[in-house]
């Protein structure tokens, strides 16, 4: 009874949550799965049959849908954010005064004849 528990519950919530840091830190959902997969396999066929390989596949899945669930919503969290300066979509208020310039604005301006005309060009952030 406590070893299906442990098969069933403990072990694949410590997998999302292991996956879920490591995703955090290494922002690679293949190499989180990989390290999970490698962990799992050393302790099933350290402490367990090789009747639970199947298992180490089912967690190695669970620690990638996990990584990759984590990817996208932290991309969505990132891209939620991106357009809150003045030159993206509906917060463009045609503002051209250099001082109401956001750092994250990309400012281009015409050399020829027309050097008093600035075009925002849009948003940008940078990568971490």
């Amino acid at each position: 009874m406590t070893t299906n528990l442990l098969i069933f519950f403990a072990i694949p919530l410590a997998i999302i949550v292991i996956s879920v840091a490591l995703q955090k830190i290494l922002r690679n959902p293949f190499l989180v799965a990989a390290i999970i997969f490698s962990i799992a396999l050393v302790i099933v066929l350290a402490f367990f049959d090789p009747l639970y390989l199947m298992a180490v596949v089912v967690y190695t899945v669970i620690a990638f849908i996990a990584a990759i669930l984590t990817c996208l919503f932290c991309r969505v969290l990132r891209n939620g954010n991106m357009c809150n300066c003045m030159g993206c979509g509906e917060n463009n208020n045609n503002n051209e005064n250099d001082d109401n310039n956001s750092p994250n604005q990309v400012i281009a301006t015409l050399g020829e004849g027309n050097t008093n005309q600035t075009y925002y060009t849009g948003c940008y952030r940078k990568r971490r």
